[in-house]
This record gives C-alpha cells, structure tokens and sequence, in this order.
C-alpha cells in the first residue's frame, strides 16, 4: 500500500477516535484526553497532507499542521499526569508553560515566512535518496520534507526536556509515595510521552525515507481511548467515598474486569482493614479469609451476569475481636458505552449485626417479622437516600464552577435550621424541620437537564444561557417527585420538591421561576435561598474570587425584604460568626470554598 494511503487510514482512525471522546465526553470522557486526541488528529492530517503535497510550500505547511502535536502533546501529558499524581502546580506555573508553548507554536506556523523555528526546508527524494530544492517537477516521484532547525526548534527541545523531566517527577514520587493513584495509568501516559518525544528527535536528527510519527500517535490515539474507558472505574469510586456513602454508613469496594483493586470507602476499610494497604490496580492479597471467600462469590457470581437483574444478594458473617457480624453483601455491575458493556463491579457492604442480633434474641414470631419489616423499610429508604444524593453528587461534579456546594450549603441550612428550632418563632412540627435539612442537598438536582456547555462555562452567562439556567429549578422539582414517588413520608416529598422549586423566588415577586411574593414562597424555600446565595457569594467561581465572609452578609442584610424574608435574614445574620466557623471548618479539605 501507498505510504500516503496508509496515513491517511491513520488519520481517519485518529478522527474516528477524537469524535468518539468527543460525543463522550457529555457523560465521563475527561477534558485532557479529549483534547489530546484532538491534537493527535490534526497532527496525523498534516503527516497525510504532507504526503501527497505536490510543492515545497505545500509541504512547509502541512509540516507546521504536523507541529500541533510535537508543540502541545507532552503539555497536555504533563497536566494529566500532574492531575492523576494530586499535585496542584501552580497557576502561575501552568501559564507560563501554556504561554510559552503557544508563542512557540506560532513561531513554527510563520516558519515558511520568517526562518526562526527552521532555518531552511529541503526535499528528499525518497526513492533515490537525493536532496534539493527543485526536485519536485520529476513524475512517479515521492518526497519528504527535510528542515533544518533554527532557534526556536532549540528551544522547543529545552522546553520539551523540562515538561518530560516533570512527567518523570510527578509519576516517580507517586509511585514510591504513600499516594494510592493509578500507577498503571500513570505509566501509560508516561511511556506515551517518552515515545512520542524520543521518535520526534530522532526523526529531526536523522534522514529517514517515512515519517514514523503517524503511527506512533496512533498507537497514543488508541492508549488514550483505553484510559478514558477506565475513567468510569475511578469516577465511581471517588463518588462513592466522597458523596453517597457518607450519608448510609455503606461500604463500597469496586473492582475492574479483571478483579483488579480500584477503590473502596472507609467503611469499607474499617470492616476489611487489609484494603487499607493493598495497592490499586491489582489483584485483593488477603489473610482475610471472609475477604478471599467474598472474592470467589464474587469471581462465581459474575461469569454470566443477568441485565434484568442488577443486584445479586448474599450474606456472611465475620469474627471481629470476639464479635460476630452480619453483613449484607450486594454485587451490582458498572456498565459503560451504547452497549453497556460491563467494565468492573461494584460490592456493597451493610453491617447489620445489630438488627440481626435483635431479631435472634425475640422470642416471639410476630416481633420477629415487625423488625424485619422495619429493617426493609429503613434499608429501602437508605437506599433512596444513596441514590438521591448520588444523582446531587453527579451534578456538582458536572458543574465544575461549585465545589463542595452541596455538603456546604447542606451543613448552613443545618446549623440555621437548629437555630429556628431553638427560637420558635415558627408554629411547624420537629419533623417539618429534619425534613428540611435532608432536603438541602437536592435543591440543584434540576441542574441535571441543563447542558454542559453551560453549567460548565468559564465566564457569565448570555442573556439566553442565564435562561436555560433558569429552568433548572422547574425541572428539578419535577426530577425530585418522581425520584421520591414511591417514599412514603409525603411531607418529605412536598419539602424537597418545594425546596428544588422555589429556592431562586425573591421576596419581592422578581425571583423565578413563578416570582411568588412574601410568604406565597415556601418556609422551606426561604430557608434554602439564604444558604444558597451566601454560598454563592463566599465561595470561588471561575468568573471570580471567593467574597470575604463580612462582604457577604453585607450583601445580604442589603437583600433584606427584597430578596430576602426578613425574619429569616435576621437570623441569619445572628448566628454570623457560627457559620463563619462551620466554613472555616472547611478550609484545608475538598470541600473548601
């Protein structure tokens, strides 16, 4: 096959791959590598333009699109496997390396015009192995440009030098380090790096008859799709420890295809104490002999696994310091792609010793029954919980401009609410108020049906973007009604969908989404709309800083009896310096503002 045929099947493998990641990246792909493979595409389309280029300039031209990837890929490696490693370079850092890289950039796009990158272009006659200039007008003939290097190609390899002496560092003292990361990812990227760079030099260097770059960027192209595919293995995994779990007291242990090791929660940690120390990324070495017999279940269970059947159940107890306990094991699957192919398995833990414990002490059969139901009520409703929460989890890390908005808001409406409580200035039963608190973390559950260009813009909103926005508290409430239809507890129900609803109405009427005046607006929404909007206001966004705690609630009290309810605002404003020291209990975690 003709060299030219066989770049261009490269190239449209390539972009194949990229509108794959693409399409996506909607769902789980992350960011990095999608414009890595971007790069990788446009790079591989200037190798095929290259090939079929029938003048020196053509040539001059399709080596600069070539550029794109040589210029920018060891970049974008070097931020993935910072991201990966959990060190934060600086901002300061990360710009500079941006900027530089850009600028240089353009110096090899200008280069057929302004001789700094290369100093000259020639052709290779590659059958016959002569250069020149002028070789071009021969029929049956292919060339290959050659260029010699100038100032900015020297500098390039300085910069290059230091991007791969930093990818080293970054994987080196994650892998010898008490970081639990990825390192068979980490190496893959490392390795993609190194042989990217190293076929770069050794092409500029050498007088070979074929560029070997196409393929080496095929080979990252299809690399970087087997990573992405991996991402949803560890995106569970940090939802799970970071949100749901938190609330259920549940432990969760995923695993890949292959029953590698990728993650578990502290619940987990704290019944099987081995997971603390075995590395991610391979396979469970345990003492535990529960452990190793919960693995065989899981291994047997798996082999021809039931779509219609989500969950598969078991039960099995474990000596803990003289103690038996009961647990509650359920194995689900994590399905990835149009197929829903299975990528890796997910065990539930529920220690249910105690009820198990009581319910085998009764002697009568009746009570029996009354507890098992009360168990199945409280596990089906705990169940609801993980799966609600989840769903907030799931927009908050969509929403890449509100961190821990959720468990921070979340904790204010909490503590306000334990204030009204303790004033009673409200005629309203205790149950109205624990209802509230467990409401707060679904107020933005509509931002679900919101797109990501949107909820994932850097800058403020058009006027026709702020619209959209705005229709997230309308959907949110029908969103959290169907999620709760079957919860028996209405006046949660009423509660949550009310606080999901209403809590951007202002008490003056110019709120939304249906501008209720005064008191036509829920308690409940009242309450969550001070939380929510002191949030907003001392927290970071992408389009600006994190207000200082006393302009905030400067902000608010001049709010009060246009945004705000006054009674409401009032007291919040009172307890100013408890919730200033709950968010300050935040500094230092993932949950900061």
């Amino acid at each position: 096959m003709d060299y030219s045929k066989i770049v261009g099947l490269i190239a449209l493998i390539s972009c194949f791959i990229s509108v794959w990641l693409v399409y996506t990246s909607k769902k789980n792909a992350n960011i990095l590598n999608v414009v890595m493979t971007i790069v990788l595409t446009f790079s591989t389309a200037g190798y095929f333009l290259m090939s079929i280029s029938k003048t020196l300039e053509g040539h001059a031209v399709a080596n600069a699109v070539t550029g794109i990837g040589t210029v920018f890929l060891p970049m974008l490696v070097l931020f993935a496997l910072a991201d990966l490693s959990e060190n934060k370079m600086p901002k300061w850092f990360i710009g500079y390396i941006v900027f530089i890289n850009v600028v240089l950039y353009m110096t090899v796009l200008m280069s057929i015009i302004y001789p700094f990158y290369y100093n000259d272009f020639k052709l290779m006659d590659v059958t016959a192995g002569s250069i020149g200039t002028d070789l071009l007008g021969i029929p049956g003939k292919s060339f290959k440009i050659i260029t010699v290097p100038g100032t900015g190609a020297k500098i390039h390899l300085i910069i290059i030098s230091v991007e791969v002496i930093l990818a080293i560092f970054f994987t080196l003292i994650t892998i010898f380090g008490k970081k639990n990361a990825s390192k068979k990812t980490m190496w893959v990227y490392l390795m993609m790096m190194l042989m990217t760079v190293t076929t770069f030099i050794f092409e500029r260097t050498m007088e070979v008859k074929y560029e070997v770059m196409p393929f080496m960027y095929l080979i990252s192209n299809l690399a970087i799709l087997v990573l992405n595919a991996r991402v949803l293995l560890y995106d569970v995994s940090t939802n799970i420890q970071a949100r749901v779990t938190e609330s259920t007291g549940y432990g969760y242990i995923t695993f890949d295809k292959k029953f590698n090791y990728v993650g578990c929660n502290k619940v987990a940690m704290d019944i099987f104490p081995d997971l603390k120390v075995n590395p991610i990324d391979t396979p469970i070495n345990t003492d535990d002999y529960v452990l190793r017999e919960l693995m065989r279940w899981m291994k047997k269970n798996v082999e021809n696994p039931n779509p219609e059947e989500p969950k598969i159940h078991t039960d099995m107890y474990k000596s803990d310091r003289g103690q038996k306990r009961h647990l509650q094991i359920d194995l689900s699957f994590i399905r990835f792609g149009i197929n829903k192919r299975i990528m890796g398995y997910i065990l539930e833990l529920n220690d249910d010793t105690q009820q198990n414990n009581y319910i085998h002490e009764l002697s009568f059969q009746g009570v029996r029954f009354k507890q098992e139901a009360d168990r199945q009520t409280k596990r089906n409703k705990s169940l609801q919980s993980s799966t609600i929460l989840g769903m907030a989890s799931m927009i908050e890390s969509r929403d890449n401009s509100t961190g821990g908005h959720i468990n921070r808001t979340s904790s204010c409406v909490a503590l306000f609410v334990d204030e009204l409580r303790a004033r009673g200035i409200y005629v309203v039963s205790d149950s109205f108020w624990t209802n509230v608190v467990n409401a707060a973390p679904l107020h933005d559950l509509g931002k679900i049906a919101v797109d990501d260009y949107i909820l994932r813009k850097p800058t403020a909103f058009t006027e026709e973007e702020y619209e959209k926005m705005k229709t997230h508290a309308a959907e949110g409430a029908k969103i959290v009604a169907k999620v709760l239809a079957d919860v028996d507890d209405r006046e949660f129900v009423k509660i949550a969908v009310n606080v999901a609803h209403y809590h951007h109405e202002k008490f003056n009427g110019t709120g939304y989404p249906d501008q209720l005046v005064g008191e036509e607006i829920p308690l409940e929404a009242r309450i969550m709309a001070l939380a929510d909007v002191f949030d907003a206001l001392a927290s970071k966004r992408y389009y600006k800083e994190p207000m200082s705690y006393d302009q905030a609630f400067m902000i608010i009290a001049e709010s009060i009896g246009s945004h705000f309810d006054p009674k409401l605002a009032n007291v919040f404003i009172d307890i100013k310096d408890r919730i200033v020291e709950l968010y300050e209990t935040f500094e230092g975690t993932e949950y900061h503002r």
